[in-house]
């Protein structure tokens, strides 16, 4: 499927392990963005339960917001 015919994607990675692909990923789905999280580890929503990267996934989830760009999480 063309990118411009999809939904706007919320992506998230780590700084250590990837982040640079998420980003360069959503920047081809027009509206989409890219959560950094600043630590290591991975499954940042459901194993490592990081409360920045929750918040801004339950507004895209919820209300389809999208977190401001260049957003950083911290551990």
């Amino acid at each position: 499927m063309p990118t411009h015919k999809l939904p706007p994607l919320l992506g998230a990675g780590t700084a250590s392990e990837g982040f640079q692909e998420t980003a360069d990923l959503m920047q081809r789905v027009p509206g989409s963005s890219a959560i950094r999280y600043d630590g290591h580890g991975h499954a940042l929503y459901i194993t490592m339960g990081n409360k920045c990267v929750i918040d801004h996934a339950h507004r895209y989830f919820i209300d389809l917001k999208q977190p401001p760009a260049d957003t950083v999480c911290r551990p």
